[in-house]
């Protein structure tokens, strides 16, 4: 699916609510962000959550891992993750860079559990802050009864080298109790990728996987966001035109985003009431059709 830029397509519109399009709306309710208050709860992410959940308060699973399509709503998910877990009973460290290697992502785990930027000048080997990051389980975390979950976001990017190295810190733990939880994040491909790490696809304790949203999905994770951000009413799109949408989206919640923030854009710009030729307009201007070969010539 291509995307291009965005043109002054004159439509005229058949509104269906009788305001203009951000009249009622305190925020902008299609940001793909990671602002929780837009969290929509589908059956899939609501039971991804409640597993994630149950696999950091356990705490002896040692690796759990996420796996979703592209804009399916991992990093949404993995913020409501964090924002579920007690700071008194838990230490939350977040790795979105996929690039580091396992000697940056160390220095990194132990700048976030310490609350301020180590540099490689006061630890300039895997074995110093391999000792720092042990003392700072033993000390900060264990020692003030707390736990360590550290998630990792586009986990499939790592190098397997990388991943084996993540598999050993599990190995760090006390008599009773293990000291921490790593959830892998990523992509479906990262499933393949674990299954041929047989070591580490054993430490798994816990799977979880999230897809896009079905068309009654789609329509409901609409209308919360619309009702977040203030709309007032009922959803301002016929059913015809919420079936097309899911026919170019297929209920991917970042290619929805896209489509309707810009549709409220456009009936903005247009002067126009928020409803079905508005996003019409921007699917035509966006959405590039799929080119399929003649039969004949083969162009």
């Amino acid at each position: 699916m291509n995307v291009k830029p965005l043109h002054a397509v004159s439509t005229k519109s058949s509104g269906t609510m009788s305001a203009q399009a951000d009249e009622h709306l305190h925020t902008a309710p299609f940001e793909n962000t990671r602002d929780r208050r837009f969290f929509f709860s589908s059956a899939a992410h609501e039971e991804a959550l409640s597993r994630l959940t149950y696999l950091a308060e356990d705490g002896n699973f040692s690796i759990g891992m996420l796996c979703g399509t592209v804009g399916s709503g991992k990093s949404l998910l993995r913020t409501m993750l964090h924002a579920r877990l007690n700071p008194d009973h838990f230490v939350r460290v977040n790795i979105e860079n996929s690039l580091l290697d396992f000697d940056g992502m160390l220095l990194e785990i132990i700048s976030q559990i310490d609350g301020k930027r180590q540099s490689s000048i006061e630890l300039p080997d895997r074995y110093s802050r391999l000792a720092e990051l042990k003392h700072l389980l033993s000390n900060d975390i264990a020692g003030s009864n707390r736990h360590l979950v550290i998630t990792i976001d586009e986990a499939q990017m790592l190098e397997r080298a990388t991943l084996d190295h993540i598999r050993a810190l599990t190995n760090i733990s006390a008599e009773r109790n293990n000291l921490m939880t790593i959830i892998l994040i990523g992509q479906p491909e990262l499933e393949t990728i674990i299954s041929s790490l047989p070591q580490l696809d054993q430490r798994i304790g816990l799977r979880c996987r999230i897809n896009n949203l079905g068309v009654e999905e789609m329509s409901q994770y609409i209308e919360h966001r619309l009702k977040v951000a203030g709309w007032l009413g009922n959803m301002p799109f016929t059913r015809n035109l919420l079936d097309e949408l899911y026919r170019v989206c297929q209920g991917n919640p970042r290619i929805l985003n896209r489509l309707l923030k810009l549709a409220i854009e456009h009936a903005r710009l247009n002067e126009k009431m928020l409803g079905d030729n508005a996003v019409i307009a921007v699917i035509a201007d966006q959405i590039t059709p799929v080119h399929e070969a003649d039969p004949i010539t083969g162009l």
